[in-house]
């Protein structure tokens, strides 16, 4: 195997408030059998972050093309004011990630006007990041923690198909919502994988699925079955862990669903 057959993927994230969240987000990738990953980072977190992951290739971001990688994610410790670099992105060809900061930056976005909608960009919110996404979109207050059962599916499913795109939501299940509104619910009972920097770990997995060519909705559904089994095999034999031994596990969990 080559190693751009694989899949190249670029991330956008780290800034001196949080280097290390997208080197977990590479990481995970790479153990998703991700090919080449190149992090696009600030200038004053340049000289930690590309001494932190020798595999990683790590640049400064100045307005360089992205047509080159075959899927990218945006927002691990990206940090606030980003929302310039995320157009130039969502203007890409390419198949995206939004996670974390870049989910603020979108919505920030939308706001200033509706964005071109694109069924090849998945959405990693947790509740909180749900809350600030739907009421931006939706254009209302929703996604409340009093809200009930049938009014949050109802939101859900207005969201996904406002945004024409895929919706991961991390909690303690996973909702996971396609772009025509339809939703899968994945229960991992696991809180072990509660945890500083397992989201990134999420997105890590499923921006390299979708860089090898899995459709949105597959990738999305793969990586999140991938991370819930990883948390699973963990808990079971070390008990509890931080997010960088979780991602040694994403690769086991990989090459049982190889064979």
């Amino acid at each position: 195997a080559y190693k751009k057959e694989r899949g190249s993927s670029a991330i956008f994230g780290s800034s001196s408030q949080d280097p290390s969240a997208a080197r977990l987000a590479a990481k995970a990738a790479f153990a998703a059998r991700g090919g080449l990953v190149t992090l696009y980072c600030d200038e004053e977190v340049y000289p930690i972050a590309a001494i932190e992951s020798p595999s990683v290739i790590v640049r400064e971001y100045t307005n360089q093309r992205v047509d080159q990688y075959d899927a990218i994610l945006a927002g691990p410790g990206w940090g606030n004011g980003r929302e310039e670099v995320l157009i130039t992105l969502l203007d890409s060809n390419r198949p995206l990630v939004l996670d974390a900061d870049a989910i603020h930056a979108y919505a920030s976005l939308f706001q200033q006007g509706p964005r071109v909608q694109k069924s090849d960009i998945i959405f990693t919110p947790h509740l909180g990041e749900l809350r600030v996404l739907g009421g931006a979109i939706l254009q209302r207050p929703c996604f409340d923690l009093d809200e009930s059962p049938q009014l949050f599916f109802a939101n859900l499913t207005e969201l996904a198909q406002r945004l024409g795109a895929t919706l991961v939501v991390k909690s303690s299940i996973i909702h996971l919502v396609d772009h025509t509104g339809a939703i899968t619910i994945l229960e991992s009972l696991n809180p072990s994988l509660g945890v500083g920097g397992s989201g990134d770990v999420l997105a890590g997995v499923i921006t390299a699925l979708l860089g090898q060519g899995y459709s949105a909705v597959d990738a999305a559904l793969l990586g999140c079955k991938i991370h819930i089994q990883a948390g699973k095999i963990a808990h079971e034999e070390v008990g509890y862990y931080d997010s960088e031994v979780l991602c040694s596990y994403i690769g086991k969990v990989v090459k049982e669903a190889e064979r």
